[in-house]
């Protein structure tokens, strides 16, 4: 698991906190971009069960999120942003899907969007369909998992890409790879927030 971050010490602790709540085995790599709020000592105080951490800055959010998942060995791959969070099991359940789904390049669930000083409400998600996904991105990254297979099959992120390397990613896995396997269930909570 990537955890590229830039300056979310506010946000970041919470993040790694929901990683090794999960009940599996991980390998988390946070590649933070040279923060300068404090996320250093959020780290560091980590580094123990962390798979390594590196921070200077970079060429962005997908370049870093490639660098992390390169560093790893595990046969499965995700990138969490520092500001995100998983749900309990979240990872337990994407996992699942996998197993019962072995022509699926990638697994997803539902996700929570959580906005400051509101309410959650759902991310739109629906079951994998090319011609949905032309009309509206229905995977919502941070409740996604990936066979590492896949994604060196594809080469991983654009990283060229900064707002829309996700959504070019579900393309060329579905396009070169295999289908992506829906879960209707909750795994993950995704963040808006003005930094």
């Amino acid at each position: 698991i990537a955890v590229p971050s830039l300056n979310h010490a506010s946000y970041l602790n919470e993040a790694l906190e929901s990683l090794f709540s999960q009940d599996l085995p991980i390998e988390v790599f946070v590649a933070d971009g040279g923060s300068s709020d404090g996320s250093l000592s959020i780290i560091t105080n980590w580094e123990n069960k962390l798979a390594g951490w590196r921070s200077y800055p970079d060429q962005g959010q997908s370049a870093a999120v490639n660098e992390g998942i390169a560093r790893g060995t595990a046969p499965y791959v995700c990138w969490l942003n520092s500001d995100d969070r998983l749900l309990p099991g979240g990872l337990a359940i994407l996992l699942q899907s996998l197993m019962e789904h072995p022509e699926a390049s990638a697994a997803y669930g539902r996700v929570w969007n959580e906005g400051v000083g509101s309410k959650r409400r759902p991310i739109i998600t629906a079951p994998f369909s090319p011609a949905l996904l032309a009309q509206f991105c229905i995977i919502s990254q941070p409740g996604t998992l990936i066979r590492r297979t896949a994604w060196e099959t594809v080469g991983g992120l654009d990283v060229n890409l900064h707002m829309a390397m996700d959504y070019d990613l579900w393309w060329k896995l579905n396009n070169n790879v295999g289908p992506l396997i829906y879960n209707k269930k909750f795994v993950a909570v995704n963040r808006d927030h003005a930094t």
